[in-house]
């Protein structure tokens, strides 16, 4: 099953977090962002793409090393839809942001100084989406299977398809 398959199903659980108007808020974040930057649709897709798979090795990493638990406290500190420098710093080291800006640099042609500038933007906005998958009554508790999908599959594609799945959901 699919990350978007997943935010879908918990959309219909309300012990979960997901809705509607938290995946709007992300699209439409995610574009403003973007064209801001000057950038088209499916450019900022493949940097989210790319952050994703960032996010995701960090996060799996950190649930080795110290739990869901700890996990499951970032997203819920650092998800959201505003830019979070604190978000970028807590799951990226300054050279894993290094990685994602020249990689993400090469394979769009957007100027690395643009990338790093939204960084900040899109790390929060990757954690909010796995937000989704929370629990209503304590984040911590129980399992979030946004998250748990997420961290098992591929994190930077699942991320960036169900974004895009989500806006052309929205857009019927």
């Amino acid at each position: 099953m699919s990350i978007f398959e997943k935010i879908s199903s918990a959309f219909n659980d309300p012990n979960l977090q997901a809705n509607v108007g938290q995946v709007t808020s992300i699209v439409s974040t995610l574009q403003q962002s973007g064209s801001s930057q000057g950038l088209n649709a499916n450019t900022s897709q493949v940097l989210l793409s790319l952050v994703g798979k960032q996010v995701q090795s960090s996060l799996k990493s950190k649930c080795d090393k110290e739990g869901t638990g700890t996990v499951q406290t970032l997203i819920e500190q650092f998800g959201g839809n505003n830019p979070n420098l604190q978000a970028v710093q807590a799951l990226l080291s300054p050279q894993q942001q290094q990685e994602v800006v020249s990689e993400a640099s090469q394979k769009t042609g957007v100027n690395a100084s643009q990338i790093q500038a939204l960084l900040p933007v899109l790390v929060p906005l990757v954690l909010n989406l796995l937000k989704s998958g929370n629990s209503c009554k304590d984040a911590k508790s129980g399992t979030n299977p946004v998250l748990m999908d997420f961290l098992s599959g591929d994190g930077g594609m699942n991320v960036s398809n169900a974004i895009s799945l989500a806006s052309q959901f929205l857009n019927r």
